[in-house]
């Protein structure tokens, strides 16, 4: 897909080299906003963009939500997560304790989603997160200590995210 302009008109296109990419959402509208909580299922989903972006550090948040589904909301391009892109095993430990709020109020999210989330994170092992990091494909460049570096990182977020999660409810 090396050449393909990924907005049409906009002289942007697809470089060669290490990508990712989803089914299209069409038509769909990328936004920083989280808004039309009360569309569709947003209460709930809403709930795990937070936690999704507090748990790993995401910033320059940024989704995809589907015009012709009631707003339905999507999570992508997570280049800023981990601390960033250039992210390293001594970024992730320097971060591990900084909360990574959304800026967005958290009004109206579902609450048992909440208690949900918050409740998985606290079941959630470490061998659970190392087993899933094991799922990467051998050729991806990235070392087994920055596997380890990333493991210990989410490990340590689990009970202050879901400590951050509980404190949304009203």
């Amino acid at each position: 897909i090396a050449g393909w302009e990924f907005r049409p008109g906009s002289g942007r296109v697809v470089e060669a080299g290490w990508a990712h990419g989803s089914l299209a959402v069409d038509p769909a509208v990328e936004t920083r906003a989280l808004e039309h909580r009360t569309d569709d299922d947003n209460r709930r989903r809403h709930c795990g963009i937070y936690a999704l972006c507090d748990r790993l550090a995401g910033s320059d948040v940024q989704w995809l939500y589907g015009v012709s589904e009631d707003n339905a909301y999507y999570s992508h391009d997570h280049g800023y997560y981990l601390t960033g892109p250039e992210w390293t095993a001594a970024t992730l430990a320097a971060s591990r304790d900084a909360p990574y709020a959304l800026s967005i109020p958290p009004d109206k999210l579902d609450p048992d989603e909440l208690a949900r989330l918050a409740d998985a994170l606290d079941d959630l092992s470490r061998q659970d997160i190392e087993r899933e990091l094991s799922k990467l494909p051998r050729s991806w460049p990235v070392a087994d200590e920055e596997l380890s570096a990333v493991a210990e990182f989410a490990d340590h977020r689990r009970a202050p995210v879901a400590a951050r999660l509980r404190a949304f409810v009203p």
